[in-house]
This record gives C-alpha cells, sequence and structure tokens, in this order.
C-alpha cells in the first residue's frame, strides 16, 4: 500500500519513483484495456481505429509513405487538411513499418501509451518541486492525471493532444528547474516549445504565455529569453509556413479557413464561452476553485501562477476558437484537455494543504490510520468528480464496462469501407463527411464534403443557424458544405454520406443516381451508369435499393 506520511525535503527520490513506477504500470493496464475496448473484428480480422479526425492525419501519412506526398488524395490537389505536421510525419514512419493496415492504428495507440506516461513522470516532478515533497500532492497528482478520462481518450484515440500534454509539462518543468534552481535550461525549453508549433500550430499560445511570463518573473535576463526565444520561434512557424506556401499555396492551414472565417466572430465567442461554462459545470466549479484558492493563499509562489496561467490561457482560446466540434462529450475538449494535468496538480497542493495543514500547537492531529482513510476517501472522489462520473452510466463508462462512444461508430466506418471497395474501381470517386476512416480503408479518390480537405468549400460563407441560435449552435468545422458544387458539379461516383439540409441534394440525387442500403451502414448513392462502379458485383451483394 502507498504510504502517506510526510518526509523531509532531503529524502532521496525513492519514494517518488516508487510511486510514478506504480501508477504508470496500473495506467498502461488501463491503457491496454481501453485499446482491446475500441477494437473491433471485421471479417474474422481485429481492427484498431482511431477517432476520424485523427485517421484524417492516417490519410495523409499513409499517401506520404507510399511516395504520394503530404496529400488526401493521391496525385490530387494539396490541400492541408491537417493541424499536426509532427505527427502526421511521425505517423508516416509508422506506416513503413510491416503492418496490415487494421494494426498501424494500434501503433499509434501504443505510443499514445509510452507519451503519456512520460507526461506522468513530469507532473510528479511538478507536484513534488511545488509541494515541497508531499507524497499527498504527488500521489494525488499522478493518480488524478493517470485516469483522467477526457486526456486518455483523446490521446488513446490518436490525436495529437499526448504529445502536446507532454510538450507543456515538460515545458512547466523546464520553466520550475529555472527560476528555482537557476538551471541552464533556457535554450532546451524554448526549443521543446519551439517543437510544440511544429506538432500543432497553436502551441503559439502556450509558447507566447510561458515567454511573457518569463520576461516578467526575469527581468535582468530579459534579453537572454529574447535572444533565445524569438529566433527559435522565427524559425519554427516561418518555416511550416514557407514550406506551407510552396507545397500548399496558402499562408494557413486549410482547417482555419473552414473554422475561423464566415460566421460572426460575437457569435464565435459566445458558442465558445457557453462551452466553457458547460465544461466547467460538468467537471465540478468547486473543483475549478480550489485551484484558484491554493494560488490566491500561495500568490507569491511562480511555479503555481504559471500553472494557473496557462490553463487559463488555454481555455481563453478555446472561447477564441468556438470550442470545439465534440463539445457534446460533456468534458474537456482538445484544447483543454492539453493544460488539464497542471490543473489537476493544483487541485492536488490544495487537496493536500487540507489532509496535511500546518501543525500548530494545541490543534488536534489526525491519527495514521486516519489520515489514510480520509486520503484515500478523498482520492477516489476527487478522480470520479473530475471525470464527471456521477452516475451508473458514468462508472460504466469511466471502468469501460460499455463501449465507448467511438467503438460503434469505428466499425460502421470501417465497413462501410469494405463496402464501398466491394462495388467500386480503384479510380472511383467518393464523396463523404467522415474524411477519416472511409478515405483510409476504402483507399478511394475521396470528396471532403464539409472542405477540410477542400478548398473551395473552406473559402465559402459558412452556414448560419436562424436567431439566437447562432450564438450557440456554432459547430467548428461542420458549418460549410456546397451540395451543387461537391455532387452537382464533381459528380463523385458514390455519394457515401451527406450532411445537414439534405433536401439541397435531392434534387441532383434523384436525377443522376441511384439509392442503396446494405444490412448495415449508412445509405449509399450510385451516379447512373459510371464504369467505376461495379454493378455486376453489386447484384450479388447483400444490398437492395430504396426510395429518396
Amino acid at each position: 500500500m502507498l504510504t502517506i506520511e510526510n518526509t523531509p525535503q532531503n529524502r532521496p527520490l525513492d519514494w517518488k519513483l516508487q510511486y510514478f513506477l506504480i501508477i504508470s504500470t496500473l495506467f498502461c493496464i488501463y491503457a491496454a484495456m481501453y485499446i482491446v475496448v475500441n477494437s473491433f473484428v471485421m471479417g474474422g480480422t481485429t481492427y484498431y481505429s482511431l477517432f476520424d479526425d485523427a485517421m484524417i492525419s492516417m490519410r495523409y501519412a499513409k499517401n506520404l509513405a507510399h511516395g504520394h506526398g503530404l496529400v488526401w488524395n493521391a496525385g490530387g490537389e494539396r490541400v492541408e487538411g491537417y493541424t499536426n505536421l509532427l505527427w502526421v510525419l511521425y505517423m508516416a514512419i509508422l506506416h513503413l513499418l510491416p503492418l496490415s493496415v487494421s494494426k498501424v492504428c494500434l501503433a499509434v495507440q501504443i505510443s499514445a501509451v509510452g507519451i503519456l506516461v512520460g507526461n506522468l513522470w513530469f507532473v510528479g516532478k511538478i507536484a513534488a518541486t511545488l509541494s515541497n515533497d508531499s507524497r499527498i500532492a504527488v500521489l494525488f497528482s499522478l493518480v488524478l492525471t493517470a485516469f483522467y478520462l477526457p486526456l486518455n481518450t483523446w490521446s488513446l484515440l490518436g490525436m495529437e493532444v499526448s504529445v502536446l500534454t507532454l510538450i507543456l509539462t515538460a515545458s512547466v518543468w523546464l520553466v520550475q528547474c529555472y527560476l528555482r534552481e537557476g538551471q541552464p535550461v533556457l535554450r532546451k525549453l524554448y526549443t521543446l516549445l519551439a517543437i510544440g508549433t511544429l506538432a500543432r500550430l497553436d502551441m503559439v499560445v502556450p509558447f507566447g504565455v510561458i515567454t511573457l511570463f518569463l520576461l516578467l518573473k526575469d527581468r535582468e535576463n530579459r534579453h537572454t529569453h529574447l535572444r533565445t526565444a524569438v529566433p527559435l520561434f522565427l524559425v519554427a512557424v516561418g518555416s511550416q509556413t514557407l514550406f506551407r506556401l510552396a507545397y500548399y499555396g496558402d499562408i494557413l492551414p486549410n482547417t482555419y479557413y473552414l473554422k475561423m472565417t464566415g460566421y460572426p466572430l460575437l457569435a464565435r465567442l459566445s458558442r465558445g464561452l457557453l462551452v466553457l461554462i458547460d465544461f466547467i459545470g460538468n467537471f465540478n466549479a468547486l473543483l475549478v476553485l480550489f485551484p484558484i484558492l491554493y494560488v490566491f493563499q500561495k500568490r507569491n509562489d511562480t511555479g503555481a501562477n504559471l500553472l494557473l496561467l496557462l490553463v487559463a490561457c488555454q481555455m481563453g482560446y478555446s472561447i477564441y476558437v468556438g470550442g470545439d466540434a465534440w463539445e457534446w462529450l460533456k468534458f474537456a475538449n482538445r484544447y483543454i484537455s492539453i493544460a488539464m494535468p497542471l490543473l489537476l496538480i493544483l487541485l492536488s497542493l490544495m487537496l493536500a494543504g487540507l489532509i496535511e495543514p500546518k501543525r500548530e500547537e494545541g490543534t488536534p492531529q489526525l491519527s495514521r490510520r486516519q489520515k489514510t482513510c480520509l486520503t484515500y476517501s478523498l482520492l477516489v472522489a476527487s478522480l470520479l468528480a473530475v471525470n464527471g462520473v456521477t452516475n451508473a452510466d458514468g462508472l460504466r463508462q469511466f471502468f469501460l464496462i460499455s463501449l465507448p462512444l467511438s467503438v460503434p461508430d469505428n466499425e460502421n466506418m470501417a465497413n462501410d469501407a469494405a463496402h464501398l471497395t466491394q462495388i467500386t474501381r480503384k479510380e472511383a470517386t467518393v464523396a463523404t463527411v467522415w474524411a477519416g476512416a472511409p478515405a483510409y480503408y476504402a483507399d478511394r479518390r475521396m470528396i471532403d464534403l464539409l472542405g477540410k480537405c477542400d478548398r473551395t468549400i473552406a473559402h465559402q460563407p459558412a452556414h448560419l443557424p436562424f436567431g439566437l441560435a447562432l450564438y450557440y449552435e456554432f459547430f467548428p468545422g461542420h458549418t460549410k458544405w456546397d451540395y451543387a458544387y461537391s455532387i452537382g458539379k464533381l459528380q463523385p461516383d458514390v455519394v457515401f454520406q451527406l450532411w445537414k439540409d439534405k433536401e439541397e441534394a435531392l434534387p441532383i440525387l434523384r436525377r443522376n443516381y441511384i439509392k442503396i442500403q446494405f444490412e448495415r451502414g449508412e445509405p449509399m448513392y450510385l451516379r447512373k451508369g459510371s464504369p467505376n462502379v461495379l454493378w455486376a458485383d453489386l447484384a450479388t451483394m447483400k444490398a437492395y435499393t430504396s426510395d429518396f
């Protein structure tokens, strides 16, 4: 059993390493279970699939590894439909391994497990430093971070969130080393932050926050910070901008134009604020208040101040971009999740202070048994609270008893992709809403109806809701479509999916397409007389035509 007694500051790090090894091992077991639960069997083969946005990156990575370049469609138009360059390049390396299509995603997931373990290492070190080696603070920080479901969900489903989280916590640790011990780590710090911008461009936010923080807190060495940070920032951001301009012909990623243009700024900010309030309510407002109270009490602690500042800025950035597209999950989105370990550290410091208050003469002290019972009771309650587990359904989801929401979707997309390969030739074009899994598994030339990988759609005005809905129904990356262009003009051989306002597409589909339905999966629309549809093979499959 883990003990909870305080130890002197000069005690060896054995207990910290013990905590890290035990909790990391438990986390790896949990992560392995999560990965297994998220797998599915199709045609006698076990498939491992990722979140659909991660599968978009996988599509780019597979094309790059096979010599087609950083493109969504092999031989197609160059459009930057990703925002995670280094993660895509890493995925491309994994595609060079002798792995089947069904197993490459598993390699990504295993990588995420290792990255999250690295994150735990820095979480433990930060918590130990800020708490003066409080066992309770370190224990709480490690457990709450290791089993924080939103962070694990985004990471184990293949998003670059794991990498960004590790970069952020490692950077915070380097700041601690510099401010508290004067270690010469500035070049390492700013290089790491620069790498973060290559992993995802919006890591410029923590880069800027940490740089400004150090400029204010370390004024004597302000010129050193500027000489180190500014060139690395310009090289990292400038190099990928020049690459983007030369290779794709755009200054910014295609997803920027898709999400950040064509929708009123005030309406986007309103939606971002509303989903943040909703997240805080589901997370538990008291658990957000505790870290703020802790920093208020320790207002002269620069380390604690930095942690809260980074959390606040990530939340502010989430407001600025209007939140994420999956806020209905009711937990931290991708922008906030990367800073949540910092918030959980502050929460752990506050809880440790409640369990181990400063000893004053005449104040009754808890016995060792009482302290142990209080600690583990509070740890379990905090773990459930930060994960929003308030009922039996939440417990089943947290303990992986019920299938995560991604499993049926991933299985259906892989199954539909198998149908697409069976009924079409290699040259067929397919219009789709999900731009990840269908494109990756079907290996056909795809048309992205929502514009992530289509420059024409991304630069169009957004479809705006009516009335007050304008201020809360913003759906980042899902507000632009043009059926007259994507279906009527481009004339795909198969229309695999439709998005909103389907009635706009129906006249085109009725004139030129036949609607079919398999026993499972979504209906498909096949262009009449298309030479790229295997009509003879379709007749032998379990599919039937249906009315529009």
